[in-house]
């Protein structure tokens, strides 16, 4: 085997062609060899190889000569490795590449696709019922967006005369798309037929040509927002289903012919002019063409119909009851006019079939529309309408916004095959059968922020009261505010036996006993309940009597206060909020904003106060248990305190109602399928379900069912583990020498990681040893608590990969593999998120123990190594703070200290992320019934 040379640039700038040639080495060597007959040269193969986290792989296409042409794209940047190889017969040669960033930023190609991604041959006929699927490539453009246009082309050949073309463009505004960190921005065009794209191929012809012939010629540009940088893809042809082929001319004997009889002209009755769209306003397709298209001003992003999980819907059914997401910059508090069309094929014009005033609360807005069959008559035109039409949204704020792609149709062409759940949305006619039933709630409280972690009861409830203390006009307004208020307090439980001191409430309210409301000792008591009562506020109510001086301070009274508490702990959560409407009741004439609810309950001194109104100077015990707020060191203003309940307030808008359970017959639910094994649902919007069926086949009482659900709604099972309960324990304490509190039942070595003994006591409490990679050689002991805590077995290894969704980890030296329940599903959401493979030290042991860390007891935290790669470890993050790990911690070193949104873990940290304290009260719990 002899070897070969690359001859090229080993240091290629990003999206700019460099040339590779070969040279064999053998021929420098030999001078006397005899120079070969080019003819007898064997050809030359080429390709790219690539290095991963698992090896090398194959990128890119193959190619072959003796000198060829390549472009590094931005995606280059993240391999760890990159190097061109080259084969002639036996002969082998290898060139390792360094990708460089480029200096100015570029649209190096733009590529079409169809349904399916895959790339569309040359000259291959497409049909009117294709999608086409635009992509640029780009380099150095991350987070810039791109206007994608799509033209028919009646210039002479392959290339795109803008002149000639001026008059082709088929969307006059264009779909825009973000450029992702692989240098990509795509769009999805949907080929009308009887629309105007039809009519605009055929209005003008190429120079020279008669008619538009049997193919239309289209083509995409991309330009970068706010840069003049463009680029054009190549024609595709798509079948004209207007072309009639002129028949060969024949030699016929002329016959006489009597001309028909005139016809006598009429003149039609005018028809009234049918409703348009505002030429300005934002209009999005309900299609798969309907890529987000912002409107002139950028205040209206998109709006698309969702399902219950925030998917995007591609067809329903009349009687059914969807969601509108708008989202939008800028625009809280602002009222806009929403608008359904119905995409009229055959007259070219649309039919109006739902109009009202909305006010935008949020950047992300859902609102609740059912897509009644009234609406499904107003936009029949008969037709292809009476079996299926085509909606499209529009909204509209001061007159402007922007105009999206039209509904495609064909009949001509045979179409791409698309899998199923990929078609266009369609309303079809419901078939004769049961009215869906709805829910009361549905419609009046669908917009109650936190919503979705309450029963329909508790909604009803609290809407209930808000109306009643500050009128019917304000109760939404005020609803809103008092549900913030209620997370912040309960760590988003909202539970009535939520304790001070505690960020969940897991325990069951009727174990509970005074002793559990004590804090440092007998003669203490924590606050308890939706707005956390404390002694004062029951006092304030008449709930509770004030001290006298033979009361103040006794046993007596404390046992007494714990007990009240104790009632209000287990009273429920409906029945508490009788309380709360009484904590408010005297003082509601002075609160005059949701804010001032708040404060009523955290600090009543600022109620009605301006921003600036200081509440707690520096020097005193408020302001040493709040000085995390003080952002100026100067006193802790109310603008500084009220900035927990806008992140909560904010928060909520995510977690509205989008399940409703009075009026509804539960086994008609065919979103979630009942099955023989609890499941935990884990979708791509951040919501885990864990849905409880009435009955669990024999044989999987102790193991869970994990599924995760892509964008697309399409389940993807992931695995199914056992679990076991076990008491919970605390965080884990240091001691020089074995621990001999209590009597000791099994003191046995080990061989798990950093462990190497453990000591089991009659108690509960578990006592491990072994080396801390910052303490040295110590002992932690775990003391056990009197409550439950559910664990799983985590698989050895998780290696799913299906489509774009990729659910990958591997363990590193540990025996921790065990974690709770609801902290593994959040676990799986964030490794989909991400997309990588990650390698992990676990998170504790099978009695939730966890040495090395003091912290990863219950299975509440998990830690991973770093990627090695900036923009995946911040995705990483941003994807374990997107599924409701509320403790990230990174390490000190100069790379970490580039990672943003985690917390300082110290040098502990420098080698791993530290992802902890999972939210439990994020999962929603289902039962079947």
């Amino acid at each position: 085997m002899g070897k070969l040379t690359i001859i090229g640039n080993d240091k290629p700038v990003i999206g700019k062609q460099e040339m590779y040639s070969v040279s064999s080495v053998n021929d420098w060597l030999n001078p006397l060899q005899p120079i070969k007959n080019p003819l007898q040269v064997q050809k030359t193969h080429w390709e790219v190889m690539v290095q991963t986290k698992t090896g090398w792989r194959k990128g890119g296409s193959d190619k072959e000569g003796q000198m060829v042409p390549y472009i590094f794209g931005q995606k280059s940047l993240f391999h760890k490795g990159i190097k061109i190889i080259v084969r002639q017969g036996e002969d082998y040669g290898e060139l390792i590449v360094h990708p460089q960033r480029a200096k100015e930023p570029k649209i190096t190609r733009v590529e079409l696709l169809d349904a399916n991604y895959k790339p569309i041959p040359k000259g291959k006929k497409l049909s009117y019922k294709d999608t086409i699927i635009a992509r640029a490539y780009c380099v150095e453009m991350f987070e810039m967006n791109i206007a994608f246009t799509l033209w028919e082309d009646d210039a002479q050949g392959e290339g795109h005369d803008p002149t000639i073309n001026a008059l082709n463009k088929i969307n006059p505004v264009p779909v825009l798309s973000r450029v992702n960190e692989k240098g990509m921005a795509e769009a999805v065009f949907r080929l009308p037929f009887y629309t105007m794209a039809v009519l605009i191929a055929n209005s003008r012809t190429a120079s020279g040509d008669k008619n538009e012939g049997p193919t239309h010629e289209y083509y995409v540009t991309a330009d970068v927002v706010s840069k003049h940088i463009q680029k054009a893809s190549p024609n595709i042809n798509v079948v004209n289903p207007t072309h009639n082929p002129e028949p060969p001319r024949k030699r016929e004997v002329p016959k006489k012919q009597t001309p028909s009889p005139p016809k006598p002209k009429t003149t039609p009755a005018p028809e009234k002019p049918k409703p348009k769209p505002d030429g300005n306003s934002a209009k999005f397709p309900v299609t798969t063409g309907g890529k987000k298209s912002d409107d002139p001003q950028g205040k209206i992003l998109s709006a698309e119909f969702v399902d219950k999980a925030g998917n995007r819907l591609h067809s329903s059914k009349v009687g059914t009851t969807v969601f509108m997401k708008i989202t939008a910059k800028d625009m809280k508090n602002k009222k806009v006019k929403v608008k359904i069309w119905e995409e009229d094929n055959i007259r070219w014009t649309n039919d109006p079939i739902f109009e009202k005033d909305y006010e935008l609360l949020y950047d992300k807005n859902f609102i609740w529309i059912v897509l009644t069959k009234k609406m499904f008559i107003e936009g029949n035109d008969g037709g292809s309408d009476s079996a299926k039409q085509n909606y499209f949204i529009e909204v509209l704020h001061n007159d402007t916004s922007v105009k999206s792609a039209v509904m495609p149709v064909s009949i001509d062409a045979t179409p791409t095959e698309v899998p199923s759940g990929n078609s266009a949305t369609m309303v079809k006619e419901p078939k004769q059968g049961k009215t869906p039933s709805s829910c009361v709630c549905k419609e009046q409280y669908k917009d109650l922020i936190w919503g979705g972690k309450v029963s329909c009861e508790f909604r009803k409830k609290v809407v209930q009261i808000c109306s009643e203390l500050w009128g019917e006009s304000r109760k939404m307004e005020m609803a809103n505010g008092l549900m913030a208020v209620m997370k912040v307090e309960t760590w988003g439980s909202f539970k009535a036996h939520h304790r001070e001191g505690y960020k969940s409430a897991n325990d069951n309210p009727k174990e509970l006993t005074i002793s559990s409301f004590h804090k440092e000792s007998a003669k203490s008591s924590r606050a308890v309940g939706l707005i956390q009562f404390t002694q004062d506020a029951l006092e304030g109510m008449g709930e509770f009597p004030k001290s006298t001086t033979a009361t103040k301070g006794t046993q007596l009274r404390y046992d007494n206060l714990n007990k009240l508490k104790l009632s209000y702990a287990q009273m429920g959560e409906i029945k508490q909020l009788d309380k709360v409407k009484k904590y408010f009741e005297p003082a509601k004439n002075k609160i005059k904003t949701p804010e001032d609810i708040y404060l009523q309950v955290f600090a009543p001194d600022g109620v009605g106060k301006n921003d600036n109104y200081l509440l707690y100077s520096k020097g005193t015990d408020e302001y040493t248990n709040n000085r995390s707020v003080d952002k100026n060191d100067d006193g802790i203003q109310r603008k500084e305190i009220l900035e927990r309940y806008y992140d909560s307030k904010n928060e909520g808008g995510n977690y509205k109602a989008i399940d409703f359970s009075c009026g509804i017959d539960r086994n008609e639910k065919n979103d979630i399928k009942s099955t023989d094994i609890v499941t935990y649902h884990i979708y791509s919007t951040g919501i885990i379900e864990k849905f409880i069926p009435k009955k669990v086949k024999s044989g999987y009482e102790n193991k869970y069912k994990y599924i995760y659900h892509d964008s697309t709604d399409k389940e993807h099972e992931i695995c199914i583990v056992d679990w076991h309960k076990t008491k919970e324990k605390s965080v884990g304490q240091v001691y020089k020498t074995k621990p001999t509190h209590a009597k000791i039942l099994e003191d046995k070595n080990v061989s798990e990681g950093n462990t190497s003994r453990r000591v089991k006591y009659i108690n509960g409490d578990i006592a491990e040893y072994g080396s801390h990679p910052k303490k040295g050689i110590i002992w932690l002991l775990y003391s056990a608590g009197k409550n439950d805590v559910e664990l799983v077995r985590m698989p050895d290894t998780l290696n799913y990969s299906n489509g774009d969704v990729r659910i990958s980890y591997i363990f590193n030296k540990t025996q921790r593999k065990f974690t709770g329940a609801n902290a593994f599903a959040g676990f799986i959401g964030y490794l989909a998120r991400s997309g990588y493979k990650v390698t992990t030290s676990g998170s504790c042991f099978s009695e939730g123990s966890s040495f090395p860390s003091q912290e990863h007891c219950n299975g509440r935290s998990v830690d991973t190594f770093y990627l090695g790669n900036i923009i995946q470890d911040q995705k990483v993050i941003d994807s374990a703070i997107f599924f409701h790990f509320t403790e990230v911690l990174k390490g000190v070193n100069e790379y970490c200290k580039k990672l943003k949104r985690a917390g300082n873990g110290g040098t502990l940290h420098n080698s791993h992320l530290h992802s902890g304290n999972f939210n439990n009260s994020s999962i929603k719990i289902i039962k079947e019934k």
